[in-house]
């Protein structure tokens, strides 16, 4: 390998791997030269806060704590490298971009991964010696999904923003269900937490429902997490969210006073037809307002005749008179005659005067 050659690669933004694999050797060989040669990389993330996570003083480092539990991993000496590696899917980019504001990482350094069965990821790569050593004394260590322990962060606001971040890393989208691969977490939170679900065996992994009300606390308290997991549960199309526990709007509104006075005098099918809502929710509301529950009406006939005076007055007059002799219609005379078993005249010969 030539001076002028290597100088030319790693101006290039060539990785030592890369480099090796051009010449056919080891990425030690190239490491080697490099030093012989005094050739310098420039620093991938120059504005690099190194000692972020030397302390957990905040909700954020406390929630970004959370999320590599749950989604980072770090590599600590394997082959000289201790780097902490963030790689998600394109639609939590962001999330990214976010955690290298953070840290004071290069955004820049943000690759676009393309894996072999299709599927898109963004990564980031982050080298520092220092962070991953901190990381270590937090329990972020490398091949850490089997050992893993829930950290004591001193506070319920910071113990509940790392809770946040895992949730976000390892959680499910549509309910409060969180999976791990190891029992033991998972246990640890049940028991600290005092949760009223059991852990569960999945069929590769650990499921425990956190149950929604310590979601949304989660989410009260570090409510900046990751927008597509703000969800309790998927209902009807659409998702009832978890960013605040907003009041049931009711369907139509209602005083006691006036539902009392409108079922005086209407009933509850035509009160639910004013409100656009079945007669049943009328009485639910009429219960939960306290108001009783009118008894089924008996609605009174339009007008009272016996069979025998019926008949007499069918021989003599049309229905239409008869009908008008009680305000009500020739249809109306003829079903009461049907209803009281009277044969039906098809037509009065008779002219009423």
């Amino acid at each position: 390998m030539k001076k002028e050659e290597l100088e030319r690669l790693v101006k290039e933004g060539m990785t030592d791997v890369q480099i090796a694999n051009l010449f056919d050797c080891g990425r030690t060989k190239v490491q080697t030269c490099l030093k012989k040669f005094g050739i310098k990389r420039e620093r991938a993330h120059p504005n690099l806060k190194e000692d972020y996570f030397k302390l957990i003083d905040t909700k954020d480092k406390a929630y970004w704590l959370g999320f590599l539990y749950a989604d980072g991993y770090v590599t600590n000496g394997n082959k000289g490298s201790y780097s902490i590696v963030l790689d998600l899917g394109q639609k939590d980019l962001r999330l990214i971009e976010r955690f290298c504001d953070h840290i004071g990482a290069n955004k820049d350094k943000i690759k676009k991964r393309i894996h072999k069965k299709g599927y898109v990821s963004s990564k980031v790569t982050i080298t520092s010696v220092k962070m991953v050593k901190n990381l270590e004394v937090y329990g972020c260590t490398n091949k850490k999904s089997f050992t893993i322990e829930l950290p004591e962060l001193g506070s319920e606001e910071l113990d509940m923003s790392f809770m946040m971040g895992y949730y976000d890393g390892d959680g499910s989208q549509n309910s409060c269900s969180l999976c791990c691969g190891n029992y033991s977490f998972l246990k640890q939170i049940k028991d600290k937490y005092r949760l009223s679900f059991e852990v569960k065996r999945q069929t590769r992994v650990y499921e425990l429902n956190l149950g929604a009300e310590f979601k949304r606390k989660m989410m009260k308290i570090y409510p900046d997490s990751l927008p597509r997991k703000k969800t309790l549960y998927k209902r009807d199309g659409g998702y009832k969210t978890n960013e605040i526990k907003l009041e049931r709007k009711r369907k139509f509104e209602v005083s006691k006073l006036e539902l009392e006075n409108l079922l005086k005098q209407y009933s509850y099918s035509y009160i639910g037809k004013k409100f656009n809502v079945s007669d049943v929710a009328i009485k639910k509301r009429a219960k939960l307002l306290g108001i009783t529950i009118k008894s089924k009406i008996v609605y009174k006939k339009k007008f009272e005749v016996s069979k025998v005076k019926l008949e007499n007055l069918l021989k003599e007059h049309s229905y239409c008179h008869i009908g008008r002799l009680f305000g009500v219609s020739d249809n109306s005379i003829k079903k009461r005659a049907i209803k009281l078993g009277i044969k039906l005249i098809p037509r009065r010969i008779k002219k009423e005067m």
